[in-house]
């Protein structure tokens, strides 16, 4: 006999003794451990037993161990054995069976390193870490046990000669309890991924019926979550409940009699609606995730078999986490509802804000083609009276006596035509069009023309007017002048308007270098702060502003174009106490030679000789073509006239010109259709080209520029515009030469002491009535009606009648405020 067999048989026999004699022992092995009465066959069958691989090539030792562990008990569970009779049995019947709990491992069987290579197999190939490997050998020569230990992933290693029952027991005891805590934290492990993949899926559902079927889909595959080898999942019914009526959202396909299936559960309805928890009952399982009023949904679920322990964790955590996603699930739909919602309001409120805008829009561009066509209507007619005016002024035979009757005209019109261009300016400002004209230019000449003009004015109304001026050397700068003249000029004007004694001063300082301040202080009534709060709007006055007149305009223009120069325009001021206007705005040192005044300046020019110069007036209004004819006549230029764009391009075809003066407005072509065919068509890029209308706003001009024209002069134009425009497109054909005139200087009137005459208190009243009015036409007959009934007064009203003639209604209701009145 071998010393193989030997120890088989040795084995054989030492196991039986040991199980005879425990069988008529009482004694158990551990308090977990049971051996089976015949009485209890029945319950043993039916718990899930611990599966259990004998591997051996010997059929006896299979006999034995099976006898000896047969009646064996570990939590309630007994022991269910398979048999492998060698290695590559064993690893047939492992790759098929994945919950195999204990292997008890023979080494040598059919080869001698069989068992080894076996249990490399289960921790290598098929990367099973959870079935306790314990090593059984007859012969430790073969395997030594510290190397064995060392080298291979075993959970025990023991000598079949020294294995007694006792010792068996313990070992599969010790296994068991090693493979039932690595299977629960696998459990658990697995349980959690499912649960946070599921979570992952449903937090991303948007929508209620999104969320049913994700969970439904979902519920198969996360089912059950204690028992990673089940081979079917539990029956569900996803359901909600409103008023205690149910509605079945989603179930199983197994499920054919629904009020049957439903049975078991309203009683754990209730009690989870009680208690907010999960509700377990045997085999079902009630998870309540969502409640609100009368409104609750739950997953009903169905095991097979009674719920476990570590199922019934796992389920009270998946409940928790689906609740989670389904709030977070219904706060998504609400947001969305809102959204939704909140879409179709801004689109409401969009399409109408549209509607509103394009009105307004088009309200504006109605505006803009009135105000334009209001321009054109008003300056085609002034043109032509400004431009006879200014031809007569020139005639040599005009008498003194027609001198002045001209120079009234000339004011009255150049009078209208700044109230027109302070509304087209509002305009301009509404529109965003209003732009910088910078230039280099001398402040102190600007400063010093500005005091000049209302030094005067001051000595008029024997007011006392100061300069106050840090720098009197000429100081070369670049910005806006014709802005810092206009504000200057609109708030020295008021001042001069709205006091009648006391002190006006102009202040000019530099707080830091190419800065420049300046303040305008008057001794006036003053203004409450409620005044100051509209004092920059359109069209609004204070108390003693509407007493004196005006239009409301020049004090929001100001404060606007201080704006645009990059300053701010304040004001200080208190009832009784004055005001003091005051802005601050950069002015940079320029280096860049001055602009030569040339529109003031320029009397007359002439063709130089010998040339000679051909021009083309292009109008549709004869009057206006025949002012530019025979101003152009007077220069020496011959002129060739066109009735409109049309008529302007065939004789362009035809003659040589070296400048065009051109109309915008004229029917047949205009002028800006007729410009871009001269350039583009004609190719007649070099000739100097004026546009000279009444139809355009300010801010449109670039637009003339742009399309060809060299220039834009606006009607009613001044002669010297004209001329300007010779001498600048054309040096080298004309010059400046000086007017002939026989005029005498005008005689100035002594002054007249107002503050010694008395009028009667009605026909005083009339008087300053109709000129805040504006009434000029009744003042005059009212006054010349009190020369000839009071000869006294004579020389009063003809001193009045002056400030008609210059329309200066604002001198006049001045001077009506030092005449004393009779009640």
């Amino acid at each position: 006999m071998s010393a193989t067999s030997t120890n088989k048989s040795f084995f054989h026999y030492t196991l039986w003794i040991s199980v005879q004699v425990n069988k008529t022992s009482n004694v158990d092995i551990d308090d977990t451990i049971n051996f089976a009465d015949e009485d209890d066959d029945e319950a043993i069958c039916s718990s899930h037993p611990w599966k259990v691989l004998i591997v051996d090539d010997e059929p006896g030792v299979h006999d034995v161990t099976k006898l000896a562990l047969q009646d064996l008990i570990f939590k309630d569970r007994p022991l269910e054995f398979m048999h492998a009779y060698s290695g590559q049995e064993a690893r047939d019947i492992l790759a098929n069976t994945q919950d195999i709990a204990l292997t008890l491992l023979d080494v040598v069987m059919e080869t001698l390193s069989a068992g080894l290579d076996t249990a490399k197999y289960i921790r290598n190939e098929i990367n099973n870490h959870l079935i306790r490997i314990v090593l059984r050998t007859g012969q430790p020569g073969y395997a030594p046990e510290k190397e064995i230990i060392q080298n291979y992933d075993i959970n025990d290693y023991k000598n079949k000669t020294e294995l007694s029952r006792d010792k068996l027991c313990t070992t599969i005891i010790s296994a068991l309890r090693g493979y039932e805590d690595l299977l629960n934290a696998e459990t658990y492990r697995l349980a959690q991924a499912k649960i946070i993949e599921n979570s992952k899926h449903l937090l991303t559902s948007g929508h209620h019926d999104t969320f049913i079927q994700r969970l439904t889909e979902r519920l198969d595959d996360l089912l059950p979550l204690g028992n990673i080898y089940a081979q079917s999942s539990p029956e569900f019914m996803l359901m909600s409940e409103c008023d205690h009526v149910p509605q079945v959202f989603q179930h199983s396909q197994s499920i054919t009699d629904q009020a049957l299936w439903l049975e078991p559960y309203p009683a754990m309805v209730q009690e989870a609606v009680d208690t907010g928890a999960l509700v377990i009952r045997d085999q079902h399982a009630l998870l309540l995730f969502y409640q609100k009023d009368q409104l609750i949904t739950y997953l009903a679920l169905k095991y097979q078999e009674e719920i476990s322990d570590l199922e019934a964790q796992m389920l009270a955590v998946l409940m928790h986490n689906i609740k989670i996603s389904y709030s977070n699930t219904n706060l998504q739909q609400s947001l969305t509802e809102m959204n939704s919602q909140l879409e179709v309001k801004i689109d409401a409120r969009t399409r109408a804000l549209k509607k509103a805008t394009e009105a307004a829009e088009q309200a504006s561009q109605a505006k803009s083609q009135f105000l334009a066509t209001m321009s054109h209507e008003i300056r085609t007619p002034m043109n032509a009276i400004l431009g006879f005016t200014q031809l007569l002024q020139r005639a040599p035979d005009v008498t003194a006596a027609s001198i002045d009757t001209l120079n009234k005209i000339s004011k009255a019109g150049n009078h209208l035509m700044e109230i027109i261009n302070d509304v087209l300016e509002i305009s301009k400002i509404e529109a965003g069009a209003m732009e910088l004209k910078t230039i280099s230019f001398d402040l102190n000449d600007l400063v010093d023309d500005i005091s000049q003009m209302f030094s005067f004015r001051c000595e008029q109304k024997n007011i006392s007017w100061q300069l106050i001026h840090e720098n009197n050397q000429s100081v070369q700068v670049y910005g806006d002048q014709g802005k810092i003249r206009q504000v200057l000029i609109n708030l020295l004007g008021n001042a001069v308007k709205f006091i009648d004694q006391g002190e006006i001063k102009l202040q000019i300082t530099s707080p830091k270098p190419d800065y420049y301040r300046f303040e305008v202080t008057d001794t006036g009534p003053g203004m409450s702060s409620g005044e100051i709060k509209t004092l920059f709007s359109t069209f609004t006055q204070g108390q003693v502003g509407a007493e004196k007149g005006g239009t409301g305009l020049g004090l929001a223009i100001a404060h606007n174009q201080v704006n645009l120069m990059g300053g701010k325009l304040e004001v200080e001021s208190a009832l009784g106490h004055g005001a003091r206007f005051f802005f601050t705005i950069p002015l940079p040192v320029s280096q860049e030679a001055l602009v030569e005044k040339l529109s003031d300046e320029i009397e007359n020019v002439r063709v130089k000789t010998p040339h000679k110069v051909h021009a083309l007036v292009v109008d549709d209004v004869e009057a206006n073509r025949d002012i530019l004819t025979g101003l152009l006549t007077e220069t020496g230029v011959d002129v060739t006239e066109a009735v409109d764009g049309k008529d302007s391009i065939e004789k362009l075809r035809s003659q040589n010109f070296d400048i065009v003066f051109m109309d915008i407005l004229m029917p047949v072509m205009r002028g800006d259709e007729a410009i871009k065919i001269i350039r583009e068509e004609l190719m007649l890029t070099k000739l100097h080209c004026i546009a000279i209308s009444a139809y355009s706003l300010s801010h449109e001009v670039p637009y003339y520029i742009g399309i060809g024209f060299d220039q834009f002069i606006s009607k009613p134009f001044m002669f010297s515009e004209v001329y300007n425009s010779l001498l600048t497109f054309a040096p080298h054909l004309f010059e400046k030469c000086e007017k002939i005139t026989d005029e005498e200087p005008a005689e100035e009137l002594p002054p007249v002491a107002l503050d010694k005459y008395s009028i009667e208190k009605t026909v005083y009243d009339d008087i300053k009535g109709s000129a805040q009015l504006n009434r000029s036409s009744h003042v005059r007959e009212i006054l010349t009606q009190l020369a000839a009934q009071s000869p006294e007064n004579q020389v009063l009203a003809e001193h009045l009648i002056q400030f008609i003639d210059n329309y200066d209604m604002d001198g006049l209701l001045q001077a009506l405020e030092e005449i004393s009145c009779d009640e």
